[in-house]
């Protein structure tokens, strides 16, 4: 019998030996879950025998491989698609509809923006938006593959302008009319207004464009307000915003609820100049983006012709400076792909031009101007006998953006940030716990599967339920303490070498009673 004992004592300790073997060879695995060896004592009984006397025993085997969840130590990667679990839970994996777990954080983004484990399964999470009343994200739900959209996000155009500034309510009336449809030939004439100052606003494309605003004082406590847009040359309109009025102690009385609106904003973009030379006829019109030609054929010779944002400015060769540029019948439409508006159904004079640069068609901007802010008791617009000034500029839109990084946060939401310096969430990470995680099978890999022992996973957002938190740019390293295993190691290999001890002496004995014969 003690052949039998001291072959099994051989035996689990060769298994003690690879699982401590294998902790070592792991200290630096990332996610890694230690193991150890559990022993119990074997009993052999016949079958109709007590259980009294002396019960010795034959030996020794190996009960289970413990799986030693405790947590792992935290160390920074500065990867912010490494994610460490502080706390309970597992990482969900899908392998073309197979599912593993995972403690190892370390993910990457494949070609199609799939977020994807080391061994190229796909990342699982909370997919599906939820919105509140103004169609911001409030949250995920939904379980699916995280996937990252790497299109831009659009531009969104501004519709609203939050100024504060003083308008000096010593201020005289200016001498000069300010003009209230379009721009004169001449400019805005610099005495028709008291003070000016400009934002910057955006369009629908993203493209950013400077709004002006004009203020002139009508009567004691009342001022007119005009706007342009972009650089107001000749011809431009300009927009008639409305009257504020004045308290005798400063403070805005109208309009009441401190709105003032600048509806159809023209803000197609435009080249500064475009030119046509050579012989032209024909009368040329502009609405919008599109330039229709009509009207009896006529003819000039000489020089170039320039148009500045669609109204003739010069004719050269034309000693009074003034004209109608002219092309023989037809329309110019605008081509947004290109930026370039071309002549189509009629006949260009040959020395003349099939194109003209004129502007991409943009929706027209409706701009709320605030002048007082309901949440602050100080106003926005005030006349005081002080100097003009500007204090405040809030202005929303924002120019379309590219991708440029990712981040996660301890609740496991994505966010994405881009060019434009909006960032805006678009998944939720999600943990998944099991009541006997021990029962999990080892898969390779430092991935696990459910079984019946583990239980049903029980997914959980993180820092909900039992759910750890999580903590983006780190990694959760092996919980294996080295130290403590190479002390083990040394036991085991004491084990070992006393086994063999005990099979030595056994075969002595042996060898005794053989040479007694």
């Amino acid at each position: 019998m003690a052949f039998q004992q001291g072959l099994s004592g051989l035996s689990s300790a060769s298994t003690n030996l690879d699982v401590i073997s294998r902790n070592i060879a792991n200290a630096n695995t990332v996610g890694y879950k230690g193991g150890q060896a559990q022993f119990a004592d074997v009993f052999a009984h016949s079958s109709g025998g007590g259980g009294g006397g002396v019960e010795v025993g034959i030996g020794t085997r190996v009960l289970a491989v413990a799986k030693q969840f405790s947590q792992g130590q935290i160390t920074p990667t500065n990867n912010p698609l490494d994610v460490a679990i502080n706390g309970e839970g597992f990482f969900k994996l899908n392998d073309g509809g197979s599912y593993s777990f995972t403690r190892n954080g370390q993910f990457h983004l494949d070609k199609d923006g799939y977020l994807n484990s080391n061994t190229d399964t796909r990342l699982r999470g909370y997919t599906s938006s939820l919105l509140d009343a103004t169609g911001n994200i409030t949250g995920f739900e939904g379980e699916g593959d995280v996937q990252v959209n790497f299109s831009p996000i659009p531009a969104v155009p501004t519709d609203e302008v939050r100024i504060g500034l003083n308008l000096d309510e010593r201020s005289s009336i200016p001498s000069v009319a300010f003009p209230t449809t379009s721009v004169p030939s001449t400019g805005i004439n610099a005495n028709s207004y008291n003070h000016s100052t400009t934002v910057s606003v955006t369009d629908s494309s993203g493209d950013k464009h400077d709004l002006t605003l004009y203020f002139a004082k009508s009567t004691a406590n009342t001022w007119d307000v005009y706007a342009t847009a972009d650089s107001a040359d000749y011809g431009d309109p300009i927009y008639d915003v409305g009257q504020v009025t004045f308290a005798g102690d400063g403070s805005l009385s109208t309009p009441a609820n401190g709105l003032l609106t600048i509806s159809s904003v023209d803000v197609d973009t435009r080249a500064a100049v475009s030119r046509v030379t050579g012989l032209i006829a024909g009368n040329l019109s502009q609405t919008g983006s599109t330039i229709t030609v009509s009207g009896t054929q006529t003819t000039y010779s000489g020089g170039e012709v320039t148009i500045a944002n669609g109204t003739l400015v010069t004719l050269a060769g034309n000693a009074s400076n003034s004209g109608t540029l002219k092309i023989a019948g037809g329309t110019v439409v605008f081509d947004s792909a290109t930026g370039i508006a071309t002549v189509t159904g009629g006949t260009v004079i040959p020395g003349g031009t099939t194109s003209i640069p004129l502007s991409k068609d943009v929706d027209a901007l409706s701009i709320n101007l605030t002048l007082k802010d309901p949440g602050n008791a100080a106003p926005l617009l005030t006349q005081y006998a002080s100097d003009f000034g500007v204090h405040l500029v809030n202005v929303n839109g924002q120019a379309s953006g590219s991708l440029t990084s990712l981040s996660v946060g301890v609740d496991g939401t994505i966010n994405a940030q881009y060019s434009n310096g909006q960032s805006k969430p678009i998944a939720q990470l999600m943990l998944v716990n099991f009541r006997n995680p021990d029962g999990l099978v080892s898969l390779g890999s430092n991935q696990w599967g459910q079984t019946d022992e583990s239980g049903a996973e029980i997914p959980n957002k993180p820092g909900e339920g039992i759910a750890g938190v999580l903590q983006s740019g780190s990694v959760e390293n092996s919980n294996v303490d080295l130290t403590s295993e190479l002390v083990n190691l040394i036991i085991a290999q004491r084990m070992y070498q006393a086994n063999s001890q005990s099979v030595k002496t056994q075969s002595d004995l042996l060898q005794v009673l053989v040479n007694m014969g």
